[in-house]
């Protein structure tokens, strides 16, 4: 770990890990490890940002390929600040504007294998800044499909989010997003 990743987290624990494994076949693995901070880490290695989107009573979910999304966001691009991400990614996925909230933590992701030749973002350590928000206006108009989200969202009760099957990765970020709302 870098030094000054170490002196962010120096002191902190995460409260899930678990082992991930992305691309073809899974070929890339990762050990990542989920914080609730409060506060902003290193950004020189946030190459995403995602955001725990309520609405009302209800959560707005993505439907993905492999599951029910309760973390929508995405990749920064050249010169944009993590607010700025976080808006753009949650307009062009759902189609919903945001009012953001606080910071509800990090998602830290250790490559657990060596640098593949063409990777562009931090190695061997990235991460990922979870934000609160409030949905607070839709526009169909601002979607962009794609072939990752299978639908743009769903708006769902709180209740009936607690009861998917849920990682616990996500499920720490719902209770902290709910924590902090109150």
């Amino acid at each position: 770990m870098e030094q000054e990743l170490e002196t962010f987290y120096a002191g902190r624990t995460p409260f899930a890990e678990e082992e991930a494994h992305w691309g073809k076949g899974g070929s890339i693995s990762l050990h990542v490890a989920a914080y609730n901070t409060g506060s902003l880490p290193p950004l020189a290695y946030v190459t995403s940002v995602r955001a725990l989107v309520l609405r009302g009573d209800a959560l707005l979910i993505l439907h993905t390929p492999e599951e029910m999304a309760i973390l929508p966001g995405g990749r920064r691009e050249a010169g944009e600040t993590l607010e700025q991400t976080v808006r753009r990614e949650l307009r062009e996925e759902t189609g919903w504007e945001v009012r953001l909230g606080p910071v509800l933590g990090s998602i830290y992701f250790h490559h657990l294998g060596p640098k593949l030749p063409a990777y562009r973002f931090p190695y061997p350590d990235f991460l990922n800044v979870v934000y609160l928000a409030e949905a607070v206006a839709y526009d169909a108009a601002a979607l962009v499909p794609n072939e990752y989200e299978q639908e743009p969202f769903i708006l769902r009760p709180q209740a009936a989010v607690r009861t998917l099957p849920l990682g616990p990765i996500a499920r720490g970020f719902l209770d902290a997003g709910l924590a902090a709302r109150t």
